[in-house]
């Protein structure tokens, strides 16, 4: 995992440490930020460490967070992904009302700097559920999720599909004699990918 100092990109913006704030400046950003995912090895992820009491108003969350992440889940980066650290509520409630306005359907993961998580966006419940369920095991399986939750094996395979399509999880594969099973994950970012 690749880690983004956003106070240092608030000082090259001349804006103070703490405040992402403006249209104007979320566009300066936003290069800033796509060249810094682009240069994530692929199937790797981009942690924007924003620091302590930030302010992050709704229009430079609109510029940089919603744009990589609609960049993102059009595959315009590959299986790269996007992780938030140390978002204040404030900050939080602001990508929210961005996303909201906007009627996406877009969501991230926000780390706070004790390790919990959140999602951050629009997630439908039956997604944050089997979403919740991968967060407290090492991996799971379309066949898992739908033994466990008494569904038909397509909707299990179209929940985990869908985290994977935003970026929430990660993906992996193998081949058995019943054919190709997809292994999906949930973030270890206390690890090195």
């Amino acid at each position: 995992m690749t880690q983004f100092d956003m106070s240092q990109l608030a000082t090259e913006l001349e804006l103070p440490p703490r405040f992402f704030v403006t249209r104007d400046k979320g566009e300066l950003a936003f290069t800033r930020l796509a060249e810094a995912l682009q240069a994530v090895p692929e199937e790797g992820s981009l942690i924007l460490q924003f620091p302590p009491g930030q302010v992050m108003d709704v229009s430079f969350a609109d510029e940089t967070i919603i744009r990589l992440g609609q960049a993102i889940v059009a595959g315009q980066y590959g299986r790269r992904r996007l992780l938030l650290e140390g978002l204040t509520q404030d900050s939080i409630d602001n990508i929210n009302a961005a996303i909201r306005l906007q009627r996406l359907k877009l969501a991230f993961l926000a780390i706070a700097p004790e390790g919990q998580w959140e999602v951050v966006g629009h997630l439908e419940d039956s997604l944050r559920e089997a979403l919740e369920m991968l967060a407290k095991r090492p991996s799971l399986t379309a066949p898992e999720l739908a033994e466990e939750k008494g569904l038909a094996l397509n909707s299990a395979n179209n929940r985990l599909k869908r985290l994977f399509d935003q970026r929430l999880i990660r993906r992996e594969y193998e081949i058995s004699e019943k054919g190709l099973i997809y292994i999906y994950h949930f973030w270890h970012w206390e690890e090195a990918e």
